[in-house]
């Protein structure tokens, strides 16, 4: 089967990638909704909370970098590079 064939809402097709962003997002969804603890955030240690933080808008920079492929091949070659380290988020 080509590139070609495959098809955007199709399970065996690109449909998977679909499901698979569905699934990845609803826990980013979830807490978006919901109001924020501060009383719990404050429980935590500071050390804790920074890591947070960091990891948090590391991900908003990987997210944002990962939108602007073109297409699932360029998305796929962006994702390796990044997972070997050639593409850098940051300059």
């Amino acid at each position: 089967m080509s590139a070609r064939q495959l098809q955007v809402g199709d399970i065996g097709g690109l449909g998977i990638f679909n499901l698979l962003a569905d699934g990845l997002a609803l826990p980013l969804r979830d807490s978006q909704s919901k109001p924020r603890d501060e009383s719990a955030d404050t429980k935590r240690p500071l050390a804790d909370r920074i890591d947070d933080w960091f990891w948090r808008r590391h991900q908003r920079s990987v997210e944002m970098r990962l939108a602007q492929a073109e297409d699932i091949f360029e998305l796929e070659r962006m994702i390796r590079g990044l997972e070997r380290g050639d593409i850098k988020l940051h300059r």
